[in-house]
Protein backbone atom coordinates (compact mmCIF):
# COMPACT_ATOMS: atom_id res chain seq x y z
CA UNK A 1 0.00 0.00 0.00
CA UNK A 2 1.22 3.15 -0.45
CA UNK A 3 1.97 5.91 1.84
CA UNK A 4 -1.02 8.10 0.02
CA UNK A 5 -3.30 5.00 0.43
CA UNK A 6 -2.11 5.04 4.12
CA UNK A 7 -3.23 8.43 4.65
CA UNK A 8 -6.45 8.18 2.77
CA UNK A 9 -7.46 5.73 5.19
CA UNK A 10 -6.48 7.58 8.23
CA UNK A 11 -8.68 10.57 6.93
CA UNK A 12 -11.30 8.12 5.91
CA UNK A 13 -12.00 7.18 10.04
CA UNK A 14 -11.41 11.17 10.83
CA UNK A 15 -14.44 12.27 8.66
CA UNK A 16 -16.72 9.19 9.98
CA UNK A 17 -15.32 10.09 13.90
CA UNK A 18 -16.70 13.98 12.90
CA UNK A 19 -20.32 12.66 13.27
CA UNK A 20 -20.08 11.52 16.13
CA UNK A 21 -19.23 14.84 18.20
CA UNK A 22 -22.49 16.21 18.06
CA UNK A 23 -24.07 13.18 19.41
CA UNK A 24 -21.52 12.40 21.55
CA UNK A 25 -20.96 15.96 23.53
CA UNK A 26 -19.41 14.61 26.50
CA UNK A 27 -16.42 13.19 24.57
CA UNK A 28 -16.11 15.64 21.61
CA UNK A 29 -12.77 16.48 23.34
CA UNK A 30 -11.81 12.96 22.50
CA UNK A 31 -13.48 12.44 19.81
CA UNK A 32 -12.11 15.68 18.06
CA UNK A 33 -8.50 15.14 19.64
CA UNK A 34 -8.87 11.74 17.83
CA UNK A 35 -9.67 13.19 14.40
CA UNK A 36 -6.53 15.90 14.90
CA UNK A 37 -4.55 13.01 15.13
CA UNK A 38 -5.54 11.40 12.06
CA UNK A 39 -5.40 14.20 10.02
CA UNK A 40 -1.79 14.61 11.44
CA UNK A 41 -1.27 11.34 10.22
CA UNK A 42 -2.08 11.75 7.15
CA UNK A 43 -0.51 15.11 6.58
CA UNK A 44 2.58 13.71 7.89
CA UNK A 45 2.27 10.25 5.71
CA UNK A 46 1.54 13.09 2.77
CA UNK A 47 4.95 15.05 3.65
CA UNK A 48 7.28 11.90 3.62
CA UNK A 49 5.59 10.91 0.38
CA UNK A 50 6.46 14.45 -1.25
CA UNK A 51 9.76 14.27 0.35
CA UNK A 52 10.58 10.71 -1.18
CA UNK A 53 9.55 12.24 -4.73
CA UNK A 54 11.47 15.02 -4.80
CA UNK A 55 15.26 15.52 -5.70
CA UNK A 56 16.54 17.12 -2.84
CA UNK A 57 15.60 14.17 -0.02
CA UNK A 58 14.89 11.39 -1.64
CA UNK A 59 18.11 10.15 -0.74
CA UNK A 60 17.21 9.93 2.76
CA UNK A 61 14.23 7.53 2.84
CA UNK A 62 16.17 4.53 3.01
CA UNK A 63 16.96 5.65 6.60
CA UNK A 64 13.69 5.39 7.29
CA UNK A 65 12.17 2.85 5.42
CA UNK A 66 12.05 -0.08 7.31
CA UNK A 67 10.94 1.69 10.50
CA UNK A 68 8.28 3.92 8.76
CA UNK A 69 6.91 0.21 7.39
CA UNK A 70 6.55 -1.13 10.61
CA UNK A 71 4.88 2.03 11.81
CA UNK A 72 2.22 2.24 9.22
CA UNK A 73 1.46 -2.10 9.63
CA UNK A 74 0.42 -1.24 13.21
CA UNK A 75 -1.08 2.11 12.37
CA UNK A 76 -3.42 -0.23 9.99
CA UNK A 77 -4.27 -2.62 12.11
CA UNK A 78 -5.76 0.30 14.34
CA UNK A 79 -7.81 1.86 11.62
CA UNK A 80 -9.25 -1.82 10.27
CA UNK A 81 -10.38 -2.49 14.03
CA UNK A 82 -11.67 1.15 13.89
CA UNK A 83 -13.43 0.23 10.48
CA UNK A 84 -14.15 -2.97 11.54
CA UNK A 85 -16.27 -1.52 15.14
CA UNK A 86 -17.71 1.73 12.63
CA UNK A 87 -19.46 -1.30 10.31
CA UNK A 88 -21.67 -2.15 13.72
CA UNK A 89 -23.15 1.59 14.00
CA UNK A 90 -26.57 1.12 14.73
CA UNK A 91 -26.42 -3.24 13.33
CA UNK A 92 -26.27 -1.22 9.63
CA UNK A 93 -29.21 1.47 10.59
CA UNK A 94 -29.04 4.32 7.59
CA UNK A 95 -30.36 6.91 9.82
CA UNK A 96 -28.34 5.62 13.59
CA UNK A 97 -29.69 7.92 16.22
CA UNK A 98 -27.74 9.63 18.76
CA UNK A 99 -28.10 6.68 21.31
CA UNK A 100 -26.31 4.36 18.65
CA UNK A 101 -23.65 7.00 18.20
CA UNK A 102 -22.76 6.79 21.88
CA UNK A 103 -22.58 3.17 22.29
CA UNK A 104 -20.72 2.83 19.30
CA UNK A 105 -17.97 5.04 20.56
CA UNK A 106 -18.50 3.21 23.73
CA UNK A 107 -17.39 -0.03 22.22
CA UNK A 108 -14.40 2.17 20.20
CA UNK A 109 -13.39 3.15 23.97
CA UNK A 110 -13.29 -0.39 25.30
CA UNK A 111 -12.23 -2.59 22.41
CA UNK A 112 -8.51 -0.49 22.94
CA UNK A 113 -8.57 -0.55 26.34
CA UNK A 114 -9.27 -4.56 26.84
CA UNK A 115 -6.71 -4.75 23.73
CA UNK A 116 -3.43 -3.43 25.05
CA UNK A 117 -4.63 -1.20 27.80
CA UNK A 118 -4.08 2.54 25.40
CA UNK A 119 -6.78 4.50 24.45
CA UNK A 120 -7.44 5.31 21.16
CA UNK A 121 -6.82 8.75 20.65
CA UNK A 122 -3.43 7.98 22.61
CA UNK A 123 -2.39 5.18 20.50
CA UNK A 124 -3.01 7.51 17.42
CA UNK A 125 -0.94 10.14 19.31
CA UNK A 126 2.41 7.92 19.84
CA UNK A 127 1.70 6.66 15.63
CA UNK A 128 1.06 10.74 15.16
CA UNK A 129 4.43 11.72 16.78
CA UNK A 130 6.95 8.87 15.55
CA UNK A 131 5.43 9.84 11.63
CA UNK A 132 6.26 13.50 12.38
CA UNK A 133 10.06 12.14 13.72
CA UNK A 134 10.36 10.65 10.47
CA UNK A 135 8.92 13.44 8.09
CA UNK A 136 11.76 14.95 10.32
CA UNK A 137 14.56 12.51 9.04
CA UNK A 138 13.53 12.77 5.56
CA UNK A 139 14.30 16.86 5.59
CA UNK A 140 17.09 16.44 7.36
CA UNK A 141 16.10 17.99 10.19
CA UNK A 142 17.88 16.96 14.07
CA UNK A 143 15.34 14.28 15.42
CA UNK A 144 14.32 14.97 19.17
CA UNK A 145 16.42 12.15 21.74
CA UNK A 146 13.26 11.55 23.65
CA UNK A 147 10.91 10.53 20.38
CA UNK A 148 13.64 8.52 18.71
CA UNK A 149 14.76 6.46 21.50
CA UNK A 150 10.95 5.66 21.79
CA UNK A 151 10.72 4.46 18.77
CA UNK A 152 13.29 2.46 18.84
CA UNK A 153 12.77 0.74 22.13
CA UNK A 154 9.30 -0.29 20.28
CA UNK A 155 10.34 -1.35 17.53
CA UNK A 156 12.69 -3.98 19.27
CA UNK A 157 10.40 -4.61 21.42
CA UNK A 158 7.19 -5.19 19.76
CA UNK A 159 8.93 -6.48 15.78
CA UNK A 160 6.19 -3.64 14.45
CA UNK A 161 4.75 -2.12 16.96
CA UNK A 162 1.60 -4.40 17.20
CA UNK A 163 1.66 -4.63 21.13
CA UNK A 164 1.79 -0.57 21.94
CA UNK A 165 -0.41 -1.61 25.37
CA UNK A 166 2.60 -3.79 26.84
CA UNK A 167 5.00 -0.85 26.53
CA UNK A 168 2.55 1.83 28.04
CA UNK A 169 5.03 2.94 31.17
CA UNK A 170 7.90 3.58 28.74
CA UNK A 171 5.30 5.45 26.23
CA UNK A 172 4.41 7.39 29.24
CA UNK A 173 7.97 7.84 30.69
CA UNK A 174 9.60 9.65 27.51
CA UNK A 175 6.53 11.02 26.55
CA UNK A 176 5.89 14.94 27.77
CA UNK A 177 3.08 14.53 30.45
CA UNK A 178 -0.43 15.24 28.83
CA UNK A 179 -3.28 16.70 30.38
CA UNK A 180 -6.46 13.95 30.42
CA UNK A 181 -8.96 15.83 32.25
CA UNK A 182 -10.04 19.62 31.94
CA UNK A 183 -12.97 20.80 34.13
CA UNK A 184 -14.00 24.30 34.91
CA UNK A 185 -10.72 25.81 36.79
CA UNK A 186 -9.31 22.88 37.54
CA UNK A 187 -7.24 21.02 35.06
CA UNK A 188 -6.32 17.32 36.15
CA UNK A 189 -3.32 15.14 34.92
CA UNK A 190 -2.89 11.63 35.63
CA UNK A 191 0.51 11.00 35.75
CA UNK A 192 1.38 7.07 34.47
CA UNK A 193 4.99 6.59 35.81
CA UNK A 194 3.26 4.56 38.54
CA UNK A 195 0.86 3.06 35.11
CA UNK A 196 -1.10 0.80 37.34
CA UNK A 197 -1.80 3.02 40.35
CA UNK A 198 -5.27 3.10 40.71
CA UNK A 199 -5.68 7.24 41.03
CA UNK A 200 -5.40 6.95 37.45
CA UNK A 201 -8.88 6.01 36.70
CA UNK A 202 -10.29 7.68 39.91
CA UNK A 203 -11.84 10.82 37.97
CA UNK A 204 -12.55 8.87 34.44
CA UNK A 205 -16.43 9.80 33.52
CA UNK A 206 -17.89 11.70 36.02
CA UNK A 207 -20.97 13.13 36.13
CA UNK A 208 -20.79 17.27 36.97
CA UNK A 209 -23.21 18.81 39.26
CA UNK A 210 -22.23 22.50 39.72
CA UNK A 211 -21.78 24.19 43.36
CA UNK A 212 -24.64 26.71 44.12
CA UNK A 213 -22.59 28.46 46.81
CA UNK A 214 -18.85 28.99 46.27
CA UNK A 215 -16.02 28.93 48.83
CA UNK A 216 -12.66 30.56 49.07
CA UNK A 217 -10.02 30.62 45.95
CA UNK A 218 -7.43 28.11 46.25
CA UNK A 219 -4.52 28.79 48.02
CA UNK A 220 -1.71 26.94 49.62
CA UNK A 221 -0.34 28.99 53.00
CA UNK A 222 2.51 26.26 53.82
CA UNK A 223 5.86 26.66 54.40
CA UNK A 224 8.34 27.60 51.12
CA UNK A 225 10.77 24.11 51.28
CA UNK A 226 13.12 24.66 47.49
CA UNK A 227 14.00 21.49 48.17
CA UNK A 228 11.20 19.28 48.45
CA UNK A 229 10.29 18.22 44.85
CA UNK A 230 13.87 17.43 44.29
CA UNK A 231 13.87 14.64 47.12
CA UNK A 232 10.58 13.59 45.88
CA UNK A 233 12.16 12.70 42.53
CA UNK A 234 14.46 10.08 44.14
CA UNK A 235 11.87 7.60 45.74
CA UNK A 236 8.14 8.82 44.79
CA UNK A 237 6.22 8.32 41.81
CA UNK A 238 3.79 11.28 40.90
CA UNK A 239 0.13 9.56 40.62
CA UNK A 240 -1.91 12.98 39.86
CA UNK A 241 -1.75 16.65 38.91
CA UNK A 242 -4.45 19.25 39.87
CA UNK A 243 -3.79 23.14 38.49
CA UNK A 244 -6.45 25.25 40.29
CA UNK A 245 -6.86 28.75 38.45
CA UNK A 246 -7.24 31.55 39.91
CA UNK A 247 -5.57 34.66 41.10
CA UNK A 248 -2.71 32.92 41.51
CA UNK A 249 -2.09 29.84 39.81
CA UNK A 250 -2.10 26.65 42.41
CA UNK A 251 -0.74 23.52 41.08
CA UNK A 252 -1.10 20.43 43.66
CA UNK A 253 0.43 16.83 43.02
CA UNK A 254 0.14 13.47 45.03
CA UNK A 255 2.88 11.11 45.55
CA UNK A 256 3.43 7.52 46.72
CA UNK A 257 5.93 5.24 47.11
CA UNK A 258 6.08 1.70 46.00
CA UNK A 259 7.45 -0.46 48.99
CA UNK A 260 5.25 1.41 51.67
CA UNK A 261 2.49 2.89 50.12
CA UNK A 262 3.55 6.28 51.84
CA UNK A 263 1.91 9.09 49.88
CA UNK A 264 2.79 13.18 50.15
CA UNK A 265 1.22 16.49 48.45
CA UNK A 266 2.91 18.95 47.54
CA UNK A 267 1.57 22.46 46.39
CA UNK A 268 3.23 24.67 43.58
CA UNK A 269 3.03 28.09 42.77
CA UNK A 270 4.38 31.24 41.47
CA UNK A 271 6.58 33.18 43.29
CA UNK A 272 6.31 37.07 43.37
CA UNK A 273 9.75 38.13 41.41
CA UNK A 274 9.39 34.62 39.23
CA UNK A 275 9.73 31.13 39.64
CA UNK A 276 7.89 28.69 42.09
CA UNK A 277 7.47 28.12 45.59
CA UNK A 278 6.92 24.61 46.93
CA UNK A 279 5.41 23.35 50.09
CA UNK A 280 5.28 19.55 50.79
CA UNK A 281 3.60 17.32 54.04
CA UNK A 282 3.02 13.42 54.21
CA UNK A 283 -0.65 12.97 54.27
CA UNK A 284 -1.10 11.28 57.21
CA UNK A 285 0.38 14.22 59.30
CA UNK A 286 -3.23 16.12 57.78
CA UNK A 287 -6.88 16.50 58.04
CA UNK A 288 -9.61 17.14 55.04
CA UNK A 289 -12.37 19.35 55.22
CA UNK A 290 -15.04 20.89 53.57
CA UNK A 291 -16.09 24.00 53.76
CA UNK A 292 -18.74 25.10 50.87
CA UNK A 293 -17.30 24.24 47.15
CA UNK A 294 -13.46 24.10 48.84
CA UNK A 295 -11.38 21.26 50.41
CA UNK A 296 -9.54 22.67 53.47
CA UNK A 297 -6.17 20.71 54.17
CA UNK A 298 -5.32 20.96 57.32
CA UNK A 299 -2.48 20.48 59.60
CA UNK A 300 -2.41 19.83 63.43
CA UNK A 301 -0.85 22.21 65.33
CA UNK A 302 2.51 20.34 67.58
CA UNK A 303 1.14 20.19 71.23
CA UNK A 304 -2.68 21.05 70.30
CA UNK A 305 -5.37 19.70 69.32
CA UNK A 306 -6.12 23.29 67.21
CA UNK A 307 -5.46 23.18 63.44
CA UNK A 308 -3.98 24.89 60.91
CA UNK A 309 -4.85 25.41 57.18
CA UNK A 310 -2.52 24.49 55.09
CA UNK A 311 -3.93 24.73 51.86
CA UNK A 312 -7.36 25.58 50.56
CA UNK A 313 -8.53 24.14 47.41
CA UNK A 314 -11.45 24.81 45.37
CA UNK A 315 -13.86 23.23 42.72
CA UNK A 316 -16.08 23.74 40.29
CA UNK A 317 -18.45 20.45 40.97
CA UNK A 318 -19.27 17.88 43.84
CA UNK A 319 -18.31 14.98 41.81
CA UNK A 320 -14.67 16.63 41.93
CA UNK A 321 -14.03 17.52 45.37
CA UNK A 322 -15.88 14.33 46.67
CA UNK A 323 -13.36 12.36 44.30
CA UNK A 324 -10.52 13.96 45.66
CA UNK A 325 -11.30 13.75 49.02
CA UNK A 326 -11.73 10.22 48.91
CA UNK A 327 -8.31 9.72 47.38
CA UNK A 328 -6.48 11.69 50.55
CA UNK A 329 -8.11 9.50 52.74
CA UNK A 330 -7.66 6.31 50.55
CA UNK A 331 -3.85 7.31 49.87
CA UNK A 332 -3.38 7.99 53.53
CA UNK A 333 -5.17 4.86 55.01
CA UNK A 334 -3.24 2.70 52.94
CA UNK A 335 -0.10 4.75 54.34
CA UNK A 336 2.09 1.91 56.06
CA UNK A 337 4.72 4.32 58.11
CA UNK A 338 2.38 5.52 60.59
CA UNK A 339 -1.25 4.70 60.30
CA UNK A 340 -3.69 7.33 61.21
CA UNK A 341 -6.23 7.14 64.22
CA UNK A 342 -9.03 8.96 65.97
CA UNK A 343 -9.66 11.48 63.03
CA UNK A 344 -12.88 12.61 62.22
CA UNK A 345 -12.16 14.11 58.89
CA UNK A 346 -14.50 11.15 56.71
CA UNK A 347 -17.31 12.83 56.89
CA UNK A 348 -18.27 15.85 54.40
CA UNK A 349 -19.66 18.79 55.85
CA UNK A 350 -23.26 19.47 54.04
CA UNK A 351 -23.47 15.87 52.87
CA UNK A 352 -26.80 13.66 55.15
CA UNK A 353 -26.20 10.73 55.65
CA UNK A 354 -29.72 8.60 54.49
CA UNK A 355 -28.71 4.97 54.96
CA UNK A 356 -25.58 2.71 56.16
CA UNK A 357 -25.97 -1.17 56.23
CA UNK A 358 -22.95 -3.47 55.59
CA UNK A 359 -22.48 -5.96 52.38
CA UNK A 360 -19.86 -8.33 51.21
CA UNK A 361 -18.03 -6.53 48.66
CA UNK A 362 -15.07 -8.64 47.06
CA UNK A 363 -15.32 -11.07 49.89
CA UNK A 364 -14.98 -8.23 52.31
CA UNK A 365 -16.84 -6.93 54.47
CA UNK A 366 -17.73 -2.89 53.78
CA UNK A 367 -20.05 -0.36 55.28
CA UNK A 368 -22.24 1.18 52.59
CA UNK A 369 -23.40 4.64 52.94
CA UNK A 370 -25.64 6.72 51.49
CA UNK A 371 -24.98 10.15 51.14
CA UNK A 372 -27.16 13.47 49.52
CA UNK A 373 -25.39 16.51 49.28
CA UNK A 374 -27.31 19.86 50.68
CA UNK A 375 -26.43 22.17 48.25
CA UNK A 376 -26.16 20.33 44.93
CA UNK A 377 -28.42 17.36 45.92
CA UNK A 378 -26.58 14.83 44.16
CA UNK A 379 -26.50 11.54 45.86
CA UNK A 380 -24.19 9.17 46.00
CA UNK A 381 -23.68 5.67 47.10
CA UNK A 382 -20.17 5.08 49.38
CA UNK A 383 -18.66 1.98 50.31
CA UNK A 384 -15.75 1.95 53.06
CA UNK A 385 -13.18 -0.69 55.33
CA UNK A 386 -15.97 -1.30 58.03
CA UNK A 387 -13.44 -2.39 60.95
CA UNK A 388 -10.10 -2.62 61.59
CA UNK A 389 -6.91 0.07 61.65
CA UNK A 390 -8.32 0.93 58.24
CA UNK A 391 -11.66 1.72 59.57
CA UNK A 392 -13.83 4.12 57.45
CA UNK A 393 -10.87 4.23 54.62
CA UNK A 394 -12.83 4.43 51.26
CA UNK A 395 -13.16 1.36 48.65
CA UNK A 396 -15.51 2.80 46.13
CA UNK A 397 -18.34 5.54 45.51
CA UNK A 398 -20.29 6.25 42.77
CA UNK A 399 -22.98 8.77 41.93
CA UNK A 400 -26.58 7.83 41.33
CA UNK A 401 -28.52 11.32 41.16
CA UNK A 402 -29.49 10.57 37.55
CA UNK A 403 -30.42 7.09 38.57
CA UNK A 404 -33.11 7.75 40.89
CA UNK A 405 -36.32 8.75 38.90
CA UNK A 406 -35.50 4.77 36.92
CA UNK A 407 -37.67 2.25 38.46
CA UNK A 408 -35.61 -0.25 36.57
CA UNK A 409 -31.72 0.73 37.41
CA UNK A 410 -31.79 -1.87 40.24
CA UNK A 411 -33.81 -4.91 41.59
CA UNK A 412 -33.94 -7.27 44.00
CA UNK A 413 -32.57 -10.55 43.18
CA UNK A 414 -33.02 -12.34 47.05
CA UNK A 415 -33.21 -11.68 50.63
CA UNK A 416 -29.98 -9.88 50.91
CA UNK A 417 -29.64 -9.31 47.04
CA UNK A 418 -29.82 -6.28 44.90
CA UNK A 419 -28.67 -5.92 41.07
CA UNK A 420 -27.86 -2.47 39.69
CA UNK A 421 -28.18 -2.32 35.91
CA UNK A 422 -25.58 0.41 35.60
CA UNK A 423 -23.04 1.82 37.96
CA UNK A 424 -19.73 4.39 37.79
CA UNK A 425 -17.82 3.16 40.18
CA UNK A 426 -14.93 5.08 41.49
CA UNK A 427 -12.51 2.77 42.76
CA UNK A 428 -9.94 3.96 45.25
CA UNK A 429 -7.44 0.35 45.19
CA UNK A 430 -5.40 -1.28 42.86
CA UNK A 431 -6.86 -4.95 44.34
CA UNK A 432 -10.56 -4.08 44.32
CA UNK A 433 -12.86 -6.43 42.22
CA UNK A 434 -16.62 -5.59 42.05
CA UNK A 435 -18.99 -8.25 41.79
CA UNK A 436 -21.05 -8.29 38.83
CA UNK A 437 -23.46 -11.19 37.14
CA UNK A 438 -22.41 -12.48 33.58
CA UNK A 439 -25.16 -9.88 32.03
CA UNK A 440 -23.01 -7.21 33.37
CA UNK A 441 -25.48 -6.48 36.48
CA UNK A 442 -23.42 -5.10 40.01
CA UNK A 443 -24.31 -6.89 42.66
CA UNK A 444 -24.81 -5.82 46.20
CA UNK A 445 -24.65 -8.60 48.60
CA UNK A 446 -26.16 -7.25 51.88
CA UNK A 447 -25.38 -9.04 55.22
CA UNK A 448 -28.75 -9.12 56.45
CA UNK A 449 -32.55 -8.67 54.76
CA UNK A 450 -33.06 -5.51 56.92
CA UNK A 451 -29.90 -3.99 55.62
CA UNK A 452 -31.21 -5.06 52.49
CA UNK A 453 -34.88 -3.30 53.04
CA UNK A 454 -33.92 -0.19 54.19
CA UNK A 455 -31.79 0.20 51.25
CA UNK A 456 -33.81 -0.44 48.77
CA UNK A 457 -36.62 1.70 50.21
CA UNK A 458 -33.63 4.83 50.99
CA UNK A 459 -33.71 4.54 47.51
CA UNK A 460 -37.29 4.92 46.25
CA UNK A 461 -37.42 7.64 48.70
CA UNK A 462 -34.75 9.29 47.47
CA UNK A 463 -36.28 8.85 43.49
CA UNK A 464 -38.30 12.01 43.83
CA UNK A 465 -37.89 14.62 41.15
CA UNK A 466 -35.21 16.76 42.09
CA UNK A 467 -35.49 20.54 42.61
CA UNK A 468 -35.42 22.95 39.09
CA UNK A 469 -32.38 24.25 39.99
CA UNK A 470 -30.43 20.90 40.91
CA UNK A 471 -28.53 21.34 37.50
CA UNK A 472 -27.23 17.45 37.50
CA UNK A 473 -25.49 16.28 33.90
CA UNK A 474 -25.05 11.93 33.50
CA UNK A 475 -21.31 10.51 33.29
CA UNK A 476 -20.27 10.92 29.96
CA UNK A 477 -20.34 7.65 28.39
CA UNK A 478 -17.16 6.40 27.13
Amino acid sequence: MTLVAYAEKAEDIAEALSKFKTHVPDHAADITASIAELYAIGSHLRAIDSARNSAEFHGNFPLIEKDLRLVCSSLDNTVEDVFDILGYLGNGSPVPNAGMYRQNWKDIYYFFMQNGRVALTMRLEIYRRFIAELASIMKRFVPTTKAISLFVLIIRRTQGLLLLGDLRDEIQALLPAQPRLMEGGNQMSLHPRCAEHWAMKVFLDTSTTPFNRTGNGSRCYGEHTPEARARLEVDYQDILEITFSGQSELTVRLYCREGDHRARILCKWPRGSGGSKYSCLPLNLLEFHRSESSLQICMKRHGSSRLDLWANLNFSTIERLVIFHCTLLSLRGHDACKPVTNIQDYELAGEKEYFTGKIIDDDYLHALRIYRDRDTKAVRLHASVHRGEMKRTPVWTAFITHYLLSRTWLRRAGRTLVYIRELRRHVFSSEYMPHMTGRGEHVLKFTSEGDTDAFMSTIYDLGEPPPPHARVQPPPQP
